[in-house]
């Protein structure tokens, strides 16, 4: 259970990597220039996506009680990041794909918005986690 706890607590950190993507994508939207370190984004997104599933399981373990409205709000919330893990990976797939330097500043400003609702969504979950035991809602 220690291990757990601990895995649950400190692995969400990685997801702190992302933030500066929607910045840099709105950057080099309005510049029309190319997004530097495409594999890197990508792979970084395929790990958070890995750490995501990771972090459901070990909070379930945790947190087994489905009772709580508190409990659905995180899983909600986790199945929010998930989609927008998705659909960011898709934007960066589009990007890659794409030769036109206009359509690619195109997908590197939907990129940047999708980014900062994930930034808003990350904020509210940790927000939530930082005092799970003291709300009861």
């Amino acid at each position: 259970m220690t291990v757990a706890l601990w895995m649950h607590k400190l692995i969400p950190l990685l997801f702190l990597i992302l933030i500066p993507l929607p910045f840099i994508a709105l950057s080099k939207s309005k510049s029309q220039a190319p997004l530097n370190g495409l594999g890197f984004w990508r792979g970084v997104i395929m790990a958070a996506n890995l750490i995501l599933v990771v972090t459901l399981i070990t909070g379930i373990v945790i947190y087994p009680h489905f009772d709580m409205g508190r409990t659905w709000v995180a899983i909600i919330l986790t199945l929010a990041l998930g989609a927008l893990l998705g659909i960011m990976s898709k934007k960066l797939k589009q990007y890659k794909g794409e030769n036109d330097i206009h359509i690619q500043s195109q997908y590197l400003k939907k990129l940047a918005y999708i980014g900062f609702g994930y930034i808003v969504v990350l904020a509210a979950t940790f927000l939530l986690m930082t005092n799970w035991w003291a709300l009861s809602f």
